[in-house]
């Protein structure tokens, strides 16, 4: 028997005191249905009518006695709800999404129901590439506008959903609809980035909306009375809803319509499904009022997805396995908008929403479409799903096609660089045990960008380089401004990483010693490290200081790679060892572990890898062997510069006693960066009787 306690006493006495639950009565004979011969009379069918004072009076009742039952645990209830908000970011921001000459992204203020829609404007490098933008949450971004504050549309509405935000090619205008109602049907806002809004007519549309080049038109999605999506519609901006012009018609009430613009700006396809099979056609936004052009037609048993890379499509379908395949189809006069809209046929106000006054949606056009682009036919197998997949979709872009599927019961991205001559699929990794993972939208030339969660990560966005690609930018505009002190018996010398090479080899090869047991390579400066590695071969007359660092020197190169940089592929193959950090992303991988890692950069010939992980520990894979090195927790310390002594100890215990024992290496490492951090300042440790103590135990 469990003993009363004050709680249990308390508890049973607040329970006695609950009143019994509401009953709604039955009322029969109040709505009857009738489906396919079967009557249908719901007792309780008189509850969904919300303006029925009896009803309201039902509701209040039934929150009354909920606000009884769960009276004992409200303050508990209270305490969780601060500790969410606690550990909740209620001011920030959203991962800017470039298109055009903008970033664009959201904020959340604290106290604030709705986001706010800005963009900025991109800044470019000297190359001409966009440099990433990173708002702060609460601090504006430089040129930043507002462009839509969701709390001022919601204001004085039960309810308030904006679904999209589209800028027009242009970005003079932007579109973005609203749902005030909840039952998904839109009205599309036209307005200028001030915010005036100059068309709002176009009510009662499905979701789907493509600008067209003119950036003076779009399509959007018409539906029936069953909220099917089954027209797509051609409206230019500034004219009355009446002109627009019915452009495409899904008949079948089993099939259901879909689009959204395609990697490659120059065509949008246009999808319709049902839960069996599927078709497509292609809208060309050059030629607005070209009717979409049929892709294929329907074929039983066959779900089809397609995205367009211009000259061809790529389609996922389930023509040969249920769980997807991925082919291939060249689309006839390689893919040019102006070659294709000569097959097609051209909408006319015979067609306006005027003319067809007394037609249903889904009632089909006159059949006069072309002959299907790409028949089954002409489709190129491309990849099988292994055992264990399910591929279920596909995004083309210019560089790569990004392949989502199913495996081993988690959503996985694959992506293939379209510059390789044959597919090479390369599986986008996440460090993280059960998460979910997928594709960002991102322009045509742009990177591919993957947003992954789980249980322990917060949603995160990653960008994933393929090994191929050429950096965002130029290594001398994106290299951090560093500095480098340089002791030497002839006095002190600071020396800019960021100047030109030939002043810095000038500057310091007077300054280095004639023998050299070890060599630390700094990956922020890799342009300098780079020429001065391959030095010695090319351009330096024997006996010159940089000759002793030559690629073929015999003593150990060390690379302190820190975290991923894309130009340190040019250094990867000049060393021999690599000491990196837990944020060390190479490409293809959104958040690798330290296996993958390390498989990576034997890929370049280095078969010893260190990773260090923070206050945790420190990884290594070394020759063959690995294993992880606990590290102590220094309390109460800031970490700067721990990173550099790290590998400054750990460059000098190589050169010490030899690279035969990688723990002892690492211990003494760690020893020393956990002194480095536990005094004021990056530089006074260095005199320290705990470093002196290290030393000598060493």
């Amino acid at each position: 028997m469990v003993p009363m306690t004050d709680t249990n006493q308390s508890e049973a006495a607040a329970a006695s005191s609950i009143p019994a639950p509401p009953v709604a009565p039955k009322r029969y004979g109040y709505r009857v249905r009738d489906h396919f011969g079967h009557r249908f009379d719901d007792p309780w069918d008189w509850l969904r009518d919300g303006d029925d004072p009896e009803v309201r009076a039902h509701l209040e009742a039934e929150n009354a006695w909920a606000d009884a039952v769960t009276a004992p645990t409200r303050e508990a209830a209270a305490r969780l709800v601060e500790e969410v908000k606690a550990a909740t970011a209620l001011t920030d921001v959203s991962v800017p999404i470039r298109d055009g000459d903008y970033w664009y992204f959201r904020r959340f203020a604290q106290g604030q129901s709705y986001a706010t829609h800005h963009r900025a404007p991109v800044q470019r490098d000297e190359a001409g590439a966009p440099i990433p933008l990173v708002p702060q949450p609460g601090v504006p971004a430089e040129g930043e506008e507002l462009l839509v504050d969701e709390n001022e549309w919601a204001r004085g509405q039960e309810f308030f959903r904006l679904a999209d935000l589209s800028p027009s090619p242009d970005g003079r205008l932007i579109a973005w609809a609203r749902d005030t109602s909840g039952d998904e049907r839109y009205t599309w806002v036209i307005q200028e980035a001030s915010g005036r809004v100059i068309d709002e007519v176009v009510t009662d549309a499905g979701y789907g909306f493509a600008w067209a080049d003119d950036s003076r038109s779009f399509i959007y999605m018409g539906v029936d009375d069953a909220w099917r999506a089954c027209d797509v519609w051609l409206h230019r901006v500034g004219t009355p809803r009446q002109a627009d012009e019915l452009l495409l018609v899904e008949p079948d009430e089993g099939f259901e319509m879909g689009f959204a613009p395609s990697g490659f700006p120059g065509h949008v396809v246009i999808h319709s499904s049902s839960s069996t099979a599927g078709r497509a056609w292609l809208w060309l936004p050059a030629h607005p009022t070209v009717r979409p052009l049929p892709l294929m037609p329907v074929r039983a048993r066959t779900l089809v997805s397609a995205d367009s890379a211009g000259d061809r499509l790529f389609i996922v379908h389930t023509g040969l396995t249920q769980e997807g395949s991925l082919a291939q189809a060249m689309l006839p006069e390689g893919g040019v908008p102006e070659a294709l809209a000569r097959l097609g046929v051209a909408s006319s106000p015979a067609f306006s929403r005027e003319a067809l006054a007394d037609r249903a949606p889904g009632t089909p056009l006159p059949e006069d479409e072309p002959a299907p682009l790409t028949p089954f036919g002409s489709w190129e197998p491309l990849r099988s799903p292994a055992p264990g997949e399910r591929i279920t979709d596909v995004e083309a872009h210019s560089s790569y096609v990004a392949l989502s599927l199913r495996s081993d019961s988690l959503t996985q991205v694959d992506v293939w660089d379209r510059r390789e001559p044959e597919p090479t699929w390369r599986r986008v990794g996440v460090d993280a045990p059960v998460r979910t993972i997928a594709t960002v939208p991102t322009p045509w030339e742009d990177p591919l960008r993957v947003e992954f969660q789980s249980q322990t990560v917060p949603p995160t966005v990653a960008e994933v380089r393929l090994p191929k690609s050429a950096p965002a930018s130029s290594p001398a505009s994106r290299e951090p401004a560093v500095s480098s002190i340089i002791e030497h018996p002839s006095g002190r010398m600071v020396a800019s990483t960021n100047a030109r090479l030939d002043v810095e080899a000038a500057r310091i090869a007077p300054l280095l010693p004639t023998r050299v047991g070890v060599v630390l390579i700094d990956g922020h400066n890799p342009s300098l490290a780079r020429e001065a590695l391959t030095l010695g071969i090319e351009r330096v007359e024997e006996g010159d200081p940089f000759a002793l660092l030559e690629a073929e020197a015999p003593h150990p190169r060390i690379l302190d790679g820190g975290s991923w940089k894309d130009w340190l592929t040019s250094l990867l193959g000049l060393v021999d060892i690599a000491v990196v950090s837990e944020d060390f992303c190479p490409p293809v991988m959104a958040r690798p572990n330290g296996e993958q890692v390390a498989d990576f950069l034997r890929g370049f010939g280095i078969t010893r890898t260190v990773r260090t992980r923070g206050e945790r520990s420190v990884q290594y894979w070394w020759d063959g062997a690995r294993g992880e090195v606990p590290v102590r927790r220094v309390e109460d310390s800031s970490t700067l510069g721990a990173g550099d002594a790290f590998h400054g100890a750990f460059a000098w215990a190589i050169e010490r006693a030899g690279d035969a024992d990688p723990e002892a290496i690492i211990r003494f490492a760690s020893a020393v960066a956990g002194v480095s951090v536990s005094s004021f300042g990056t530089r006074r440790w260095c005199a320290s009787p705990e470093l002196e103590e290290l030393v000598r135990g060493w």
